[in-house]
């Protein structure tokens, strides 16, 4: 039979295996919970990472879709200005082709500019309300000064009316448009050739 003193020592070696035991098991669990920040520090700085990532696709998406915007919109004013430069150089036409027509002493001049002035107004509404039905209303001051007749200067004012058509359209998409801009310039043509028969 064992005295105290055995039952004391065997007492004293399982507390120090506990001791032992429970050391290794705080450290474990400090090793664990050092293991667990470490994962979940990666973590966040992959879904931060992850989130920038986005943030940048997001920005860059916006970026793309204000540039197209603003292609859009200066695509808009392009349109505006060609047609209201177009209806300008039209409204001028005919009405200085009128003035030439009034003051000419030729009466193949005189038949030729007025077959012009009728059929370039008509023109000139035609190209105005497809434009408006396709970019909306046109706005803009117009002014101009009409010249007394001279041949040379009839002859020179159908160049540049042809020569400002054809630079308006360059920019322009539309068909539709673009049939009424091949009228004007067959127009403008044909009274070119009639203007040298006498």
């Amino acid at each position: 039979m064992k005295d105290f003193k055995d039952f004391n020592e065997f007492n004293t070696i399982n507390e120090a295996d506990f001791e032992d035991d429970a050391i290794k098991s705080v450290d474990d669990a400090t090793s664990s919970k050092q293991d667990f920040e470490e994962t979940t520090e990666e973590e966040e700085t992959t879904e931060e990472e992850e989130t920038k990532d986005n943030n940048d696709n997001d920005d860059s998406e916006d970026k793309e879709e204000d540039t197209d915007d603003d292609d859009n919109d200066d695509n808009d004013k392009e349109s505006d200005s060609n047609m209201h430069k177009a209806l300008s150089c039209l409204f001028l036409s005919r009405s200085q082709t009128h003035y030439f027509h009034l003051q000419t002493e030729s009466y193949a001049e005189h038949i030729a500019l007025n077959g012009y002035y009728d059929a370039i107004l008509l023109l000139a509404d035609s190209l105005a309300e497809a434009a408006q039905g396709e970019f909306g209303r046109i706005k803009g001051k117009i002014e101009f000064t009409l010249e007394d007749y001279d041949n040379a200067l009839m002859m020179k004012h159908f160049e540049e009316t042809l020569e400002c058509i054809r630079d308006c359209q360059k920019d322009n998409d539309s068909v539709a448009i673009a049939n009424i801009y091949d009228e004007i310039e067959a127009l403008i043509m044909k009274t070119q050739y009639l203007l040298t028969l006498k």
